[in-house]
């Protein structure tokens, strides 16, 4: 069942995509290879999920859209937009900083 509450303690970023979609599966490659624990729900396969899509850009079925544990949402970001709000999730300690993009100790 979809929670209504994407931010999760446990996976703190959720990700609403497709199969199908091309900018969904580069969000979703792009969370991977940065090591960011994320939850991916297919708006295809939940309609609880594709409701949250709607309501949150006012009716239209925008994919990737994605919550973040600061209450930001992010609809059909570039990479380089992604990736830096990982970098200032990490940085405000709000996402595990023990990955790829973790800053190195001084």
């Amino acid at each position: 069942m979809h929670n209504a509450e994407p931010s999760e303690s446990r996976t703190p970023i959720t990700l609403y995509g497709t199969r199908w979609c091309p900018d969904s599966l580069r969000a979703q490659r792009t969370l991977e290879r940065e090591g960011v624990r994320f939850r991916y729900i297919d708006i295809d396969e939940d309609r609880e999920a594709e409701a949250v899509v709607l309501r949150t850009n006012r009716g239209n079925r925008s994919v990737p859209t994605i919550f973040f544990p600061d209450g930001a949402v992010f609809v059909e970001p570039g990479g380089m937009l992604l990736r830096s709000k990982i970098v200032e999730l990490r940085e405000r300690g709000l996402i595990a900083a023990d990955s790829p993009l973790a800053p190195k100790p001084n």
